[in-house]
């Protein structure tokens, strides 16, 4: 990488990471509050409608990631006026989006009742539904914004008034939520606040950003002209693919808890969800390192060769296997514990089956994040189109089919199947001959020793872990977590002495050793 792609993906990582770590700690604590006060019903009934407004979103349909991967040509032209325009276009296609998902939900609302499952009256859980239509919507009118500043390099300038305003809204929503503890009989009235507090925020978070997008970057603001004919070509063609895409990604991962839903029950929802917050905060919190990168990779597409993009790839990649690996092992061995001992109680567990394909989704999500986002940088979309289609078919068929036999755990059978077609089979088979322009045959063995590796270590941990067990709980947590963060990381490194992704990060650790030696002899 280049010295300004190198700070950028750094100041990026920096404040991404933070923003996500203290939203996760923050979300932990109002998700306790949730549980404690109003049941896991109604947590349920949150997790359902969030994931119902996801799918109505993808009326989106990937025209905004058209138009980013658009965008990385312009900004490093410094092309202004194409770049004004192309966010004229992103801004015109959002507002009609918010229109599509407001008559969506108009049109869905009056089966909520059904599809959650919820014991709570119908007039409610519309309007439970429809504040968190509300905040979505908000969010869509806005988000042309963020992904100006996020192609151009500049995502911490989305990252810090985010991690301002959220712990605000964090912090006011877990005191509406305790006073739930003074004002039982008024619980409802409660939640209603809260989800206004979150539209509340957003919409002030939003409006701050769209400021100062336009103060940094005012030629966007009237634009004169329009986008050439090839430049709308472009974007056609990507939409033609995204909209495979974005629809297949949503029917195999964002459909688990509406199925758990509307065939178990809202509360089994609420379940579920908890072990949902964890995998999604962590996945939020390290995802942010791969798209702290994400433009990086653009630009690096547009510059180098495939042979350059591979060996950057597998530099950047190396880390996060460490991570997913780590936490993937931690989240199967101490996600029970955590959740039943130390952050709610006893009746928020699944099955070990559910704990354990949970784990291993996740490992594979993460461990794949970084060759999507490669080829999300390239724009390579066109390749697997139909198959997303019939992943998202396959998907549907086997999970609204296993739920009946094996509950929770058997939604979660259809979602690995379907991440080992399309994320380790198909997507690397893509990365390797349209970007890489490597040998598939040898990135295959790659991936499956990379994974075994994972089952391996997974399997030591878990026999290490439930061989003792200490008094004190926290001490027991304390001591199983770092065995299953150190013993981990410590075989992975040694097993990847002699590598090149290993060989840069000693020589970067020597360089900045060395930089700090001698700036300190300079005192």
């Amino acid at each position: 990488m280049s010295q300004s792609r190198t700070k950028y993906s750094i100041i990026n990582i920096i404040f991404s990471f933070s923003s996500a770590i203290l939203k996760l700690v923050l979300l932990f604590f109002v998700q306790q509050q949730l549980v404690k006060y109003l049941g896991y019903d109604l947590v349920g009934v949150n997790r359902t409608c969030t994931s119902i407004i996801s799918m109505l979103s993808v009326t989106e349909l990937g025209i905004g990631s058209a138009i980013t991967f658009c965008l990385y040509e312009p900004i490093a032209k410094k092309n202004e006026l194409k770049i004004a325009l192309l966010i004229r276009l992103y801004k015109i296609i959002y507002f009609v989006m918010a229109g599509i998902i407001l008559i969506g939900v108009a049109v869905t609302m009056p089966f909520i009742k059904v599809i959650t499952k919820s014991e709570y009256e119908l007039g409610y859980l519309c309007l439970v539904y429809f504040l968190f239509a509300l905040n979505a919507i908000i969010t869509y009118l806005f988000s042309f914004n963020q992904t100006l500043l996020i192609a151009d390099q500049k995502e911490y300038l989305v990252n810090i008034p985010t991690m301002i305003f959220t712990t605000i809204m964090y912090v006011v929503q877990f005191v509406v939520l305790y006073m739930i503890k003074y004002f039982a009989d008024q619980a409802k009235l409660f939640f209603v606040i809260y989800l206004i507090a979150a539209i509340v925020f957003t919409f002030i978070c939003n409006l701050f950003i769209y400021v100062l997008v336009r103060r940094k970057y005012p030629y966007t603001i009237k634009p004169k002209g329009k986008l050439e004919d090839e430049d709308k070509k472009l974007i056609k063609t990507k939409v033609g693919a995204l909209i495979y895409h974005r629809v297949g990604n949503y029917l195999v991962t964002g459909t688990d808890t509406i199925i758990i839903s509307s065939v178990l029950t809202s509360v089994v929802a609420g379940i579920t969800g908890n072990y949902y917050t964890i995998t999604t905060a962590l996945t939020t919190v390290f995802g942010k390192i791969a798209s702290a990168m994400l433009p990086s990779f653009g630009n690096l597409i547009v510059e180098a060769d495939g042979d350059k993009v591979y060996r950057t790839y597998k530099i950047a990649q190396f880390p996060l296997f460490i991570i997913y690996v780590v936490f993937g092992i931690g989240f199967i061995c101490l996600s029970d514990m955590f959740i039943s001992k130390i952050w709610l109680n006893s009746d928020g567990l699944m099955d070990i089956a559910f704990v354990v394909l949970m784990g291993v989704n996740f490992f594979i999500t993460g461990y794949s994040g970084m060759l999507g986002n490669v080829r999300f940088a390239a724009g390579k979309f066109e390749p697997d189109k139909y198959l997303h289609i019939v992943i998202a078919i396959l998907n549907l068929a086997i999970s609204i089919g296993l739920v009946f036999v094996w509950g929770a755990a058997g939604v979660l059978v259809g979602t690995l199947i379907c991440l080992l077609i399309k994320e380790c089979t198909v997507l690397p088979h893509i990365c390797c001959k349209h970007i890489f322009k490597n040998s598939y045959f040898k990135y295959m063995i790659k991936q499956i020793i990379e994974f075994s590796i994972f089952g391996i270590l997974c399997a030591a941990c878990w026999f290490i872990c439930n061989s003792f067990a200490l008094e004190n709980v926290i001490g027991d947590f304390i001591l199983k977590g770092f065995i299953c963060v150190i013993f981990p990381a410590v075989v992975i490194i040694l097993c990847y002495l002699k590598t090149e992704e290993m060989s840069y990060y000693i020589a970067a650790l020597k360089k900045l050793f060395k930089i700090k030696k001698n700036t300190d002899m300079q005192h």
